[in-house]
């Protein structure tokens, strides 16, 4: 079976490493894409030690930007700071092009798995209209009204596409 994965800025975390590994271990042919994923606390390394395909897209950072988020991260974990998000753009337009691209060169993926609000929205745009199937793999369900989303001015689109792709799952 041939599976892609999709983590749209999200921190890489063992039990994405876990799943991945998993269906690679049984022999399916894995496919993780990623766009300007943290590797704060899990390496990207270890997914290339376990043979997989990787696609990595970080068209929304620099090298400096990637840097300079990674020393304030450290310092939001001993000084809490809320976050704001002020753009308007959920998903990459450069992203969903350049990975339709990789999709259409892999030919047909049996399964696709988005990780996450951003990482549903992205598979969920990719393969709409094909016959691919949707899963979503999501620890985090938060209702509408949670503060951690209050000054984020993309939640709304966010949760509104994160709805409409629930359907297709």
């Amino acid at each position: 079976m041939k599976i892609a994965f999709f983590i749209y800025e999200r921190g890489l975390q063992v039990h994405h490493y876990n799943i991945v590994k998993g269906f690679a271990d049984k022999g399916d042919e894995v496919h993780l894409f990623l766009h300007d994923t943290d590797e704060y606390v899990f390496r990207l390394r270890n997914f290339k030690r376990i043979g997989i395909s990787l696609y990595c897209f970080y068209d929304a950072l620099s090298i400096g930007s990637r840097i300079r988020n990674k020393f304030f991260r450290i310092v939001r974990s001993v000084f809490p700071v809320r976050k704001s998000n002020q753009s308007n753009e959920i998903l990459s337009e450069k992203t969903l092009s350049k990975s339709q691209e990789i999709i259409a060169r892999l030919g047909k993926i049996d399964v696709a798995i988005g990780i996450e609000k951003k990482g549903l929205i992205w598979a969920g745009k990719l393969f709409e209209n094909s016959r691919t199937k949707l899963v979503y793999y999501s620890l985090e369900l938060y209702e509408d009204g949670h503060y951690i989303f209050k000054d984020d001015i993309t939640f709304p689109v966010v949760r509104e596409n994160e709805r409409y792709f629930h359907q297709k799952c």
